[in-house]
């Protein structure tokens, strides 16, 4: 019987602790739960379409359920009015419809028609979040609201043609019926969903697929989502389906003011983001800096991802260009040199001319592709989906270039890819076709699942290695060739893995990318001046009348530039407040007020480090402030006596904000806690141990 040694959290005078591990047994997770007081803090980090009960419409490219099976739809709304019939979601099939109808009815009610209708006992009121969602299980149909099932269970058995597309806030024939009001979250899966199920996606709105389908007799798997629009893009007309399945939505009839973020209520979408780039087929690359710091050898291999509708002729990767060198590259829509949709080709030059190796792929599907090329002085082979599909015997020599190495784009200039690309390597070596196929690996839903290139047995080849984790920089995971992304990029919006639980080293999220974290419990944020992510603790009295306290959380910020509001507690004019924040360079800052105008600062309270969990903790005696970064006291001991002598005010607990130069955090908290007592030096590291396992110290 194994045990646990680990200290337990310091709990004498906790007054306030904030954990998205530690949630009620009840209630949406758009609250951050108070395991001391119940003084839960509100999530103003929701993101959801805005739909204007006009023409608003999000319409994708496939009607997704069909048939007589078994199926679950769930979807977070908040209806404006309660005045018409508001589509939510389906996909109708013409006058008398055999497709989906599942829509909010005049009186309140929801209903979901399947050549009759199902409806709940229960009436929404206007300007209120719920969850709702409808199954059908061995021809039974049964509608949810908040978790639970409302209504009578009725059977409808019709087959679901789905002539038309799986629709989004605008009903029949995509005419009539728009939803006037917020939509979020919309999932659809191909088996029924237990109550259990039902129940866990509305207490904790961060999981995507639930844990147990009790109804059906097992676990759910990352297969049976097979479409899921979180509809958190924030900007522009395509609404991602995060499925992985491909069937993306096309927003119309858009005016600019549907996009909505920092929603109160709506589901809490942002924990563990990963925020791949999208290309954009005109001006967007990533500049991998000067090929001769690369490969100059004449033996290479290049291995990508490639996710595209594009037609027009790319560049995943190329190396060399200048005149008078020579190049090699990996390229889309091209057979031999003219642009052709769905093949793709090897291109050696040889500083006179151009040779090429070419297949035809079908890339151009919008489904997830492994392409691979290997060149050595006088062969080439062409790798498709773990497939060897074509090879060639032309001469190449490795002429050294000062010209920049590019993906996605023929030197910047022109040749730009349309699409997603991901997992990016470079070899100095030639890749066997049993090394290709390992690149190669998909998880259950056929999108990318390979591992970090880095642990294969080859690793020591590996000249440059680039995950797709933004649209900035392009970290190389095997040196310093880092990529600085160009153009106007647009990010892809998704939350980690199947419940996050896939480890951070090996998991993909449901498009396929690298996690960008582990799921520790923590709650995400966006970073976005003036209208980011935060948690508001509506009161906060517990400090009220100490001359002691204590500040304690862990923070994961996954780059300084640019600083982040952790806490703050910011006092009306007249009373005592303080706020803590970090600036670019790491180093922590705490502002404190005596009066709630003037400031004055503590700049040497320690600094964090970038990408890595960081415990921190500050301690209030009388006027004496000291700091402790992983249960190491940084030596800060300054006398605020004349400021904060005594802590008092009412105003709230801000989490992930600080109004000093309006800093929102972008990266993760965890467990914030307040204490009404100075914690000793050996409680703060008591604290710091207890976390280590969870924060991976």
């Amino acid at each position: 019987m194994s045990q646990d040694y680990s200290p337990s959290l310091v709990t004498k005078s906790l007054v306030f602790c904030g954990d998205a591990a530690m949630k009620s047994a009840a209630g949406p997770a758009t609250l951050l739960y108070d395991k001391v007081n119940d003084n839960n803090g509100t999530m103003y980090n929701g993101s959801c379409f805005d739909f204007d009960g006009t023409d608003d419409l999000v319409l994708t490219s496939d009607p997704v359920i069909t048939g007589t099976g078994d199926f679950t739809i769930t979807a977070w709304i908040n209806r404006a009015t309660i005045n018409t019939y508001d589509f939510i979601c389906g996909n109708y099939s013409g006058g008398n419809p055999s497709g989906i109808e599942f829509y909010g009815i005049n009186t309140g009610e929801v209903r979901c028609y399947i050549l009759g209708s199902v409806t709940t006992s229960t009436a929404l009121v206007a300007d209120t979040w719920y969850h709702v969602g409808v199954r059908r299980l061995a021809g039974v149909v049964q509608l949810y609201i908040n978790g639970v099932a409302d209504g009578s269970a009725i059977s409808r058995t019709t087959s679901i043609t789905g002539t038309l597309n799986f629709a989004i806030g605008n009903g029949p024939d995509y005419t009539s019926e728009n939803f006037d009001g917020k939509i979020a979250d919309v999932k659809a899966f191909n088996v029924a969903l237990s109550a259990a199920n039902m129940k866990e996606l509305y207490d904790d709105s961060k999981v995507i697929i639930p844990t147990k389908n009790a109804a059906a007799g097992g676990f759910v798997s990352q297969a049976n989502l097979i479409g899921w629009w979180p509809l958190a893009e924030g900007a522009g007309d395509i609404c991602y389906d995060g499925s992985g399945n491909g069937y993306d939505g096309t927003a119309s009839n858009t005016d600019g003011d549907e996009w909505l973020t920092g929603q109160t209520g709506a589901p809490q979408l942002v924990e563990g983001y990963n925020r791949p780039m999208l290309f954009d087929s005109t001006n967007d690359y990533v500049n991998c800096g000067a090929s001769n710091a690369l490969v100059t050898g004449t033996t290479l291999s290049i291995s990508a991802w490639v996710r595209t509708v594009d037609t027009d002729k790319g560049r995943l990767f190329q190396g060399q260009k200048g005149a008078g060198s020579t190049s090699y590259s990996l390229i889309v829509n091209d057979n031999g040199g003219v642009a052709t949709a769905g093949y793709v080709s090897c291109l050696t030059y040889t500083g006179a001319a151009h040779t090429y190796v070419s297949y035809d792929a079908s890339i151009d599907d919008g489904a997830w592709h492994h392409l691979a090329m290997t060149t050595t002085a006088s062969a080439q082979k062409l790798y498709a989906d773990g497939a060897l599909v074509a090879s060639g015997t032309n001469t190449f020599s490795n002429t050294v270039s000062t010209d920049i190495a590019v993906i996605g784009s023929l030197g910047g200039t022109t040749e730009f890819v349309g699409g997603v690309i991901n997992e990016v390597v470079l070899y100095d070596s030639e890749l066997t076709l049993a090394q290709v196929q390992a690149l190669a690996a998909t998880g259950p839903n056929g999108g990318p699942l390979p591992p970090d290139a880095m642990s294969l047995s080859n690793s020591s080849d590996v000249v440059a290695y680039w995950r797709n984790d933004g649209n900035v920089t392009w970290t190389d995971r095997a040196g310093s060739a880092n990529g600085t992304a160009v153009g106007s990029p647009d990010d892809l919006l998704f939350k980690q893995g199947i419940n996050g639980s896939k480890n951070v080293n090996t998991g993909r999220d449901n498009q396929g990318f690298p996690l960008r974290f582990k799921n520790v419990g923590a709650v995400g944020f966006n970073g976005v001046s003036t209208t980011g992510d935060y948690i508001a603790v509506a009161d906060s009295p517990y400090l009220d009348g100490f001359t002691q306290f204590s500040i304690s959380a862990n923070l994961y910020p996954p780059k300084l530039a640019g600083g982040g509001g952790i806490i703050k507690k910011w006092a009306t004019v007249g009373q005592k407040s303080f706020m803590l924040y970090y600036e670019s360079t790491g180093k922590l800052y705490l502002a404190v007020s005596s009066d709630g105008t003037n400031t004055e600062y503590q700049n040497s309270v320690g600094a964090i480090t970038e990408g890595a969990w960081n415990d921190i903790a500050l301690t209030f005696d009388a006027g004496a402030f000291k700091a402790y970064i992983n249960g190491v006291d940084v030596g800060v001991d300054a006398d605020y006596s004349t400021q904060l002598s005594v802590f008092a005010g009412s105003d709230p607990v801000n989490i992930g904000y600080a109004n000093w130069a309006d800093y929102y955090l972008e990266g993760q908290l965890a467990n914030v806690r307040l204490y009404n007592r100075a914690l000793t030096y050996a409680e703060i590291q008591q604290n710091y141990n207890s976390f280590k396992p969870r924060f991976g110290k």
